[in-house]
């Protein structure tokens, strides 16, 4: 019985000593030149009087391990209960581009002047399709998974309040959530 537990102990020790071999090192790959494009895919959603949801593929490009930029191509369904009697809803199709500065590895300050085509209403029944623009800030946060994954998490308010946007006389913050893969 005691060779059984001294052979256990020894196999077991051997184990341990094999893991914390300090010899074997694993460069951190998350930003070499291999891999400096990167894809994100976002949802997102607002719910309230106005409420949309929504889906944002960005492909960027890290300039350097603290600056980031990347364009976007967007589609939303976008509902406004705002009147009662005549609820509204619009398809949202647009884009933007994007510029990061990420100060530590994991969070992003965030700036993206962005274009939406939006059904502008005139009256209770009357619209046209009109682009709207947009310059959000915003801020966000990576949480990676490995080096070259990461699940991506954000809000941002738009600046400009345009007159045709939904949003044009209240402050409104945007919420997005998706993933992240360096290429």
């Amino acid at each position: 019985m005691k060779k059984i537990l001294c052979t256990m102990f020894f196999i077991i020790l051997s184990i341990t000593l094999n893991a914390q071999d300090i010899t074997k090192t694993n460069p951190d790959k998350s930003f070499s030149k291999n891999n400096d494009w990167f894809f994100e895919g976002s949802v997102a959603f607002t719910v309230g009087t106005q409420s949309y949801v929504g889906v944002t593929p960005l492909i960027g490009y890290k300039i350097s391990p603290n600056f980031h930029s990347g364009a976007t191509l967007s589609y939303f369904h976008f509902w406004d209960n705002t009147y009662d009697n005549n609820p509204r809803e619009s398809d949202v199709f647009g884009g933007s581009i994007v510029f990061r500065w990420l100060p530590v590895r994991e969070f992003f300050l965030q700036f993206e002047p962005a274009v939406y085509s939006y059904k502008v209403y005139s009256d209770a029944t009357t619209y046209e399709n009109k682009a709207v623009t947009f310059l959000f800030i915003g801020a966000g946060y990576n949480y990676y998974l490995n080096p070259n994954m990461f699940l991506t998490f954000q809000t941002k308010i738009d600046l400009l309040g345009d007159s045709g946007s939904p949003y044009a006389n209240s402050w409104h913050p945007f919420f997005n959530a998706g993933i992240g893969f360096s290429l």
